[in-house]
């Protein structure tokens, strides 16, 4: 893909109605997202669906839990898009000057900035697993929370939030950078599996075929790499399926439960309040009084809307670049 003419996003275009360098967007892409860079940084986290991610004419396949960063001017783009989810926080990335020791490498590469030697090197990349996606996921909401009520202290809180998002990916990406190859072809057979047949019934030995390991094999590698066993895994791959759906929908929690490979809807409602210590009616509820961003064409240039909404009820199919 040549990389000329991309769309570009201004920092005074996305931290002006804030006055903090540091902002977080909840986007959902039902078409390709064409070529654009960004005069800030953002560190992009995959919550749903799957993209190949474009840039400096190599690709790579983006799924639930990938995360990356883009740094000022480079230059990519989101194709073959299948209802990609992502979580970007942008910052302005001299935030991290005083913390980020360039020559000590102490990030595993994660937040490598471009130079003369790896100008055209793909951002390397980390995969969280659904517990890790969590933990994650709570430091964004944080920084969303104080970015909207904006008080006294906003700008250093959400600073220190952004330091310690950092500090948990570079963590992720140093013990993944160190794990064995070969399991991790193993592994990525079975999440694979997971992230393909997720509404299905899958079981512990389908997991263990795919893989081509033992049980107690598969279960030590999962532990491992994830916190969490094998069905562990697939329950939370489940509930973070379903998180889209109660958004984005007006489905039953019952259909939901059934339609992301839960055979209980009791059951269902148990295991996602343990993750993400909300009923499912509770999360819907809250998840729809977010405020929502909308990318949008204005000549040639794409921009930013931002719209209130208390009872906005989207479909993910219904139009672009769409977040609540």
């Amino acid at each position: 893909m040549a990389q000329t003419n991309p769309f570009y996003f201004a920092t005074r275009d996305i931290f002006e109605h804030t006055g903090v360098p540091v902002d977080v967007f909840r986007v959902t892409h039902t078409d390709d997202m064409p070529l654009h860079a960004h005069e800030f940084a953002e560190i992009v986290i995959v919550t749903g669906g799957e993209a190949v991610h474009r840039m400096f004419e190599r690709e790579q396949l983006l799924v639930v839990g990938d995360v990356f960063v883009v740094h000022p001017g480079s230059s990519h783009a989101y194709t073959q898009v299948d209802n990609l989810e992502l979580t970007n926080i942008l910052f302005v990335e001299s935030l991290l000057d005083a913390w980020v020791d360039q020559d000590a490498s102490p990030c595993g590469g994660f937040l490598e900035r471009p130079s003369e030697a790896n100008a055209h090197t793909f951002p390397r990349s980390v995969n969280l697993s659904p517990e890790q996606l969590v933990r994650v996921d709570a430091i964004t909401r944080e920084m969303e929370d104080e970015l909207r009520l904006h008080r006294a202290g906003t700008s250093y809180l959400v600073v220190a939030c952004l330091l310690r998002l950092v500090g948990e990916l570079i963590r992720h990406c140093v013990e993944q950078h160190h794990e064995s190859d070969h399991t991790d072809r193993q592994l990525g057979r079975a999440y694979r599996l997971v992230a393909e047949r997720y509404a299905q019934r899958i079981t512990l030995s389908d997991l263990t075929n795919v893989a081509g390991m033992s049980e107690s094999s598969l279960t030590r590698a999962f532990k491992r790499s994830s916190g969490l066993t094998p069905i562990e895994y697939l329950i939370a791959y489940r509930v973070r399926q379903s998180c889209r759906l109660l958004q984005y929908t007006d489905d039953s929690v019952t259909k939901i439960a059934f339609d992301t490979g839960f055979s209980d809807s009791n059951y269902f409602s148990r295991k996602f309040h343990e993750l993400m210590g909300l009923t499912p009616v509770q999360y819907r509820r809250q998840m729809r009084t977010r405020t929502q961003r909308v990318y949008v064409k204005d000549s040639s240039q794409w921009r930013v809307q931002y719209r209130k909404s208390s009872v906005r009820r989207l479909d993910p199919r219904s139009g672009p670049h769409q977040e609540q």
